[in-house]
């Protein structure tokens, strides 16, 4: 069993999509291996993926069902209750049935195939040292970057940052993470550049990991209407549920 695999799911280094796939059962995993991801999953902070994890479990440890009973042959049966045999169901007219691309087997899933090189790469990671993950922090795919910028060591995350590679997509998608140290959420909003984007801004406000110190230089930038759904965010520290209260307020009194 990959023990290295399994250190991650608990690191929370792996982004939601993944994690999704994994509570499904999707990822090629070991018996052992996927009910030990599954048990941590169970307690994922997304609720998605803890309901999917727990409905997983529930499937893999429940026991099989008896085997029916044999059918007496076709022969055997009276006249009547015998089925003719069917021919394939016909698409539906004007659709053409495409056979499977070349290569590929019918009903092959190709999100398995993107599962297993995932997990490739996080097994590579998994055995570099801190010198090595700063380096693909740098020049690695932007799926091995996306791994790093969670890495626990901020030398690590915040190489990412300064990668030649990186795009304002990228960084408007870290800016949700809530699994990244704050000096990596600090860096992307002390960069005017960065937070000149709305929707970056807006990310960073509502990520409850931002230093509240950037969340509250940010918030002065957000719509009225993105200000009353901070209200309702429980997830938010108190102080910047009370500041869009005030703003909303402010703002509708002049006009």
């Amino acid at each position: 069993m990959s023990k290295d695999l399994v250190t991650l799911f608990r690191s929370g280094s792996v982004p939601r999509k993944i994690r999704l796939a994994a509570a499904k059962g999707e990822l090629p995993l070991a018996p052992e291996e996927q009910k030990q991801i599954l048990e941590q999953l169970a307690a994922d902070e997304d609720e998605s993926v803890r309901l999917l994890a727990h409905e997983t479990l529930s499937r893999i440890s429940a026991p099989p069902p008896p085997a029916p009973a044999p059918s007496p042959p076709a022969e055997d049966l009276p006249e009547p209750l015998q089925e003719p045999a069917l021919a394939p169901e016909a698409p539906p007219d004007g659709e053409i049935q495409k056979p499977p691309a070349e290569g590929q087997a019918q009903g092959e899933d190709r999100p398995q195939e993107e599962s297993e090189t995932f997990k490739t790469t996080l097994q590579k990671i998994s055995k570099m040292n801190v010198g090595e993950r700063m380096k693909v922090a740098g020049i690695g795919s932007r799926e091995e970057r996306m791994i790093l910028v969670r890495d626990t060591n901020r030398l690590v995350s915040t190489a990412v940052l300064k990668s030649p590679k990186i795009t304002d997509r990228d960084v408007e998608i870290i800016a949700t993470f809530r699994n990244v140290s704050e000096e990596v959420l600090r860096e992307i909003g002390n960069n005017r550049e960065w937070t000149s984007s709305y929707s970056i801004s807006l990310n960073l406000v509502r990520n409850p990991k931002t230093p509240i110190g950037v969340s509250m230089r940010l918030i002065q930038r957000l719509t009225t209407k993105d200000l009353r759904l901070l209200q309702k965010d429980r997830s938010l520290q108190e102080i910047l549920r009370r500041m869009s209260v005030k703003m909303v307020a402010d703002r509708e009194k002049t006009k």
